[in-house]
């Protein structure tokens, strides 16, 4: 019940021309403090999206309590400087303007608040604004100090005050002062209805049990983000409807994907058992050059190569954090395993992890290296200086479907520029300055990382024939700030290239120090082989396949078994609708036949989902000439394993044009890719491939 005579305190400390002052002064303590970061409503994206917010954020994420405790004490302490969080300080914070942004590459700015009051009505706790957290705290002082001042008998009543930021008023609770409800002036309101909304002084990260949302003993009061279904999938299954036409809401969809994106590196920073993102050993930096279309990214958010690699890093870690064979791997001392006991490694592995955490860090960050927009091919209207006469594009574009002219033109003229010397030059340049670039940033922001740290290169279809011809080019590598380790070229035209240009591959031509993998899906049309490229002999010999890691199995066992499945289906839909239309006009004999025809169709699907149950799959591939030796030194110059080219497997229904140009723009999520580059990483000259690829002759 509100109680008359409510008291009004005017705010004395509030935001000014974006420079934020320091508020909440009498509450220092760190406990209760939680800062918190937007994830739905950016503030502003990279200039050439010429984006506008439409609303303000409604969803606000906490930071990781390590991040949190280093942003409490930079704002007590040093308020102006930016301070690094999510893992390996990928993201850093602007205190000064309440704005996280990433560190190395260009995208969306979030909102981010310091939290020290939090709504809390039965569901997730969320910050109040900190303008009004700041006035709610002020009387929370107030009520406090009006408490001292009150006989005890009398000191359980509740306190009202006016509230200048919503007009309206905040009544503490008379039995706990750090609970209180704001409620506006409005009487027919629902918060006014419902007694106000509720509202609580301090972080608590605990809930019910029985009650989601609720404050309790157990339980995160912040749930992770929804398992994130792959954008590739999502992009190609939506594009069209049944009609053949685009849907709006895709790319909404995609956008929020994107925009999610923040949370990703922190869904294990509350396990304790994990190591400290912020300061885990990182010994491996693997530098992902981006291919064609990137400028696309200015009209169609979801062709975004930073996405693909924020997927790629979380395909890396959870596929490490699952597979103990790849944590022997990286720590032979420290994880025993003994592959003929697999309960007992088991048991073994999971001691060591519960007792070393670090265990479950796989020593890995990838960074994405975007150049497309550092060079200028006279493209638009604001690159008129490259051409002479100051002729760009836009000038020669034929009017009909100009849009879908400029689509395509930020596609395919990237290939056919690079071929052109001038571009070639400026782009290569591009790539040296970027990833020299996000190199010294990175020892700059890790200083923990030493001397081990390797750096690997990554390029994805245009971008390999970037890194190639860098690394072959003894002025280029000089300029390099790091050695490079392993060189992988990802849906690679490099071999188209070099054929068309009439030349080879020398072993001794390439600069790197470790090996060259040439990786591809048996579908994308972009990729091609290197090895005959190498040796001639090498042609008529099949590639090295890559074996599925667990995930890709499982997911090619599925994909088989609703094959099957819609075959049955298919098959018993025909049958009931031929016997209900031919009943009163075939013969017996012809029922009899189609009758045969679908219990011949039903015993094969039931025998092969028996193979799949038992996961007795027997591959159709048809076997090749063995490497010939000699042929196989020479690659082994290139590659410790004695290949170069790495085959994905093919899967039973990529057999369309889409299934076709999805395999180019999803290798990234691909987990067979991942844990080759791993295995790759962690013991190079034990790359696992099918046997029967692994086997050479004089």
């Amino acid at each position: 019940m509100w109680i008359s005579g409510p008291i009004r305190v005017r705010v004395i400390a509030v935001s000014s021309c974006g420079n934020w002052q320091r508020c909440y002064s009498t509450a220092r303590q760190s406990s209760v403090v939680r800062w918190f970061y937007a994830s739905d409503v950016p503030k502003s994206k990279p200039e050439a999206m010429q984006y506008t917010p439409t609303k303000p954020p409604s969803t606000f994420v906490p930071f990781s309590a390590n991040d949190s405790k280093r942003l409490e004490w930079a704002y007590n302490n040093d308020p102006n400087r930016k301070v690094l969080v999510k893992e390996d300080g990928l993201f850093h914070v602007n205190l000064d303007r309440r704005e996280v942004a990433p560190v190395y590459w260009q995208g969306p700015v979030f909102e981010v608040r310091r939290g020290l009051w939090f709504y809390h009505n039965g569901g997730k706790p969320s910050p109040c604004s900190e303008q009004l957290g700041l006035e709610i705290e002020q009387f929370y002082q107030r009520a406090i100090a009006d408490d001292a001042k009150t006989d005890p008998k009398e000191k359980h009543t509740e306190r009202v005050y006016c509230l200048d930021s919503l007009s309206g008023k905040i009544k503490f609770s008379k039995d706990n002062r750090s609970v209180a409800w704001v409620n506006p002036d409005d009487s027919m309101t629902l918060q006014r209805l419902t007694g106000g909304t509720k509202v609580v002084r301090g972080y608590n990260d605990k809930v019910d049990e029985e009650q989601e949302g609720a404050v309790g003993a157990d339980g995160d009061t912040v749930s992770d983000s929804p398992a994130e279904e792959s954008l590739k999938d999502k992009f190609m299954s939506s594009l069209f409807d049944s009609e053949g036409q685009m849907e709006n809401k895709s790319e909404e969809d995609l956008k929020h994907e994107m925009e999610s994106e923040y949370d990703d590196t922190d869904k294990a920073s509350s396990d304790k058992t994990r190591p400290d993102d912020s300061t885990r050993k990182v010994t491996h930096l693997l530098l992902c050059v981006h291919g064609i279309g990137q400028r696309l990214a200015r009209k169609i958010e979801s062709v975004n190569f930073v996405h693909d690699i924020n997927v790629f890093r979380k395909s890396f870690k959870a596929l490490y954090t699952e597979t103990e064979e790849l944590q022997a791997a990286l720590n032979p001392d420290r994880v025993p395993v003994d592959p003929k006991n697999k309960d007992e490694k088991s048991k073994k592995s999971k001691k060591d992890q519960e007792g070393d955490p670090s265990l479950l860090n796989c020593e890995v960050q990838a960074l994405p290296v975007l150049w497309r927009d550092s060079v200028a091919f006279g493209m638009t209207q604001s690159e008129r200086t490259v051409h002479p006469k100051g002729i760009t594009l836009d000038d020669v574009t034929v009017e009909g479907v100009r849009a879908v002219r400029h689509i395509v033109g930020d596609v395919i003229l990237d290939v056919f520029l690079y071929k052109q010397p001038n571009f070639k030059r400026q782009i290569i340049d591009a790539v040296k300055e970027e990833v020299n670039r996000i190199y010294k940033l990175f020892r700059e922001n890790n200083p923990n990382v030493g001397d081990e740290l390797k750096v690997s290169l990554i390029g994805h279809s245009l971008g390999s024939a970037i890194c190639y011809d860098m690394l072959t080019n003894k002025d280029d590598v000089k300029d390099l700030e790091f050695e490079v380790e392993n060189f992988y070229g990802v849906g690679s035209p490099q071999g188209l290239f070099l054929l068309l240009e009439g030349t080879s591959i020398e072993p001794e031509d390439l600069l790197i120090n470790g090996s060259y993998y040439n990786i591809f899906h048996p579908c994308d049309p972009i990729a091609y082989r290197v090895e005959p490229l190498v040796d001639k002999e090498a042609a008529p010999c099949p590639v090295a396949r890559i074996p599925y890691s667990k995930g890709g199995l499982n997911s090619q066992i599925q994909e088989l078994s609703q094959f099957g499945q819609r075959i049955t289906k298919g098959a018993t839909s025909a049958w009931s609708t031929v016997m209900s239309s031919w009943a009163s006009k075939t013969d017996k004999s012809v029922q009899d036949a189609l009758k045969n025809v679908l219990e011949t169709t039903r015993d094969a699907n039931d025998k092969f989902q028996k193979t799949l149950d038992g996961q007795e799959l027997v591959s159709d591939e048809s076997e090749g000439p063995e490497v010939p030796r000699k042929v196989a030194e020479k690659l082994t110059k290139l590659n410790v394993n004695g290949r170069v080219d790495y085959g994905l497997q093919e899967g039973v229904l990529d057999i369309s044009l889409i299934a076709a140009l999805a395999s180019h723009i999803s290798y990234f999520e691909n987990p067979d890719m991942v844990n080759l580059i791993l295995w790759s990483l962690y013991k190079p000259d034990g790359v696992p491939v099918l046997q029967e690829n692994q086997q050479s002759s004089e």
